[in-house]
C-alpha cells in the first residue's frame, strides 16, 4: 500500500521555504496547526486536498509525494468512500 512520504513533504517545503501557516492558508485550514498534524503524521489529510498539496510543492504529480520506502515516516494512503 502507498503511503505519503512525510518527511519528503516536509523537506520540499523547507526546501521552497514556504512556512507550515503558508501551507495551512493554502490548503483551507485556520491555523498552522491543523498542518503540522498532518506533516507529524497526527492527523491524515483529506485526499482531496493531495493535488493542491502536489502543486504547492511543485511536485509534477501526486505520486510524487508517495514512497515505496517501509523505513521513512509515512501515513497510509486513504480512499475516500
Amino acid at each position: 500500500m502507498k503511503k505519503l512520504d512525510l518527511q519528503k513533504i516536509r523537506n520540499r517545503r523547507e526546501e521552497l521555504r514556504i512556512t507550515q501557516e503558508e501551507m495551512a492558508r493554502f490548503l483551507g485550514y485556520k491555523t498552522a496547526t491543523g498542518y503540522s498534524y498532518i506533516e507529524n503524521g497526527r492527523c491524515k489529510i483529506d485526499p482531496d486536498k493531495l493535488p493542491l498539496l502536489s502543486k504547492k510543492l511543485q511536485f509534477k504529480n501526486i505520486e510524487e509525494l508517495y514512497s515505496a520506502y517501509e523505513n521513512t515516516k509515512m501515513v497510509q494512503k486513504t480512499n475516500s468512500a
